[in-house]
């Protein structure tokens, strides 16, 4: 894939998906447990063959705009949620990702980076690579210069490993 003019001249690589993030509702890879998003847009995580509701995430409202979106992805050893927040009524905001404890929804990681015009970023998809690493694929705000982005980030902190400006959409692997 080509770079775009003024980025790092490394080449952006998509990486084989394990698995995508996805809107609940949504049951995680070993059936165990699904998430749910109640009638407040809180995310909920319930064991599947019960019900009982395990914990409850709140959602975040944010002055003249629509209640956020949640996007969810399990880890691949089953023990951490990446809970993803968005809105996209008006301007699409990204409000940031969570690394999760499953058992006990306590916050493990945030990917709040504080830089320029962070959320006007639209994340396209979220996936977790056959590795284990993190991508997103990112279109930066118009004021921030535009164009696409594909961030590779540790699955643990959630901390940038590999962020490279591309020219073209990116695909959904």
């Amino acid at each position: 894939m080509a770079t775009m003019p003024g980025s790092p001249s490394a080449t952006a690589a998509i990486t084989r998906v394990a698995r995508a993030a996805s809107e609940p509702p949504v049951v995680s890879p070993d059936g165990q447990v699904r998430f749910i998003v109640n009638t407040l847009g809180e995310l909920v995580l319930q064991e599947a063959s019960s019900g009982v509701t395990r914990w409850t995430l709140p959602h975040v409202l944010l002055a003249g705009r629509e209640a956020m979106k949640w996007r969810v992805l399990v880890s691949n050893d089953g023990a951490s949620v990446y809970a993803q927040s968005v809105t996209d009524k008006g301007t699409p905001t990204y409000l940031g990702t969570r690394r999760l404890d499953l058992r006990t929804g306590a916050q493990l990681a945030s990917d709040i980076k504080r830089e320029d015009y962070w959320y006007d970023n639209v994340v396209l998809w979220m996936s977790l690579t056959a590795q284990g690493e993190l991508q997103m694929a990112i279109a930066r705000a118009q004021a921030a210069g535009g164009g696409y982005r594909l961030r590779t980030l540790d699955p643990q902190t959630l901390a940038v490993l590999r962020d490279v400006a591309i020219a073209n959409r990116p695909p959904m692997p």
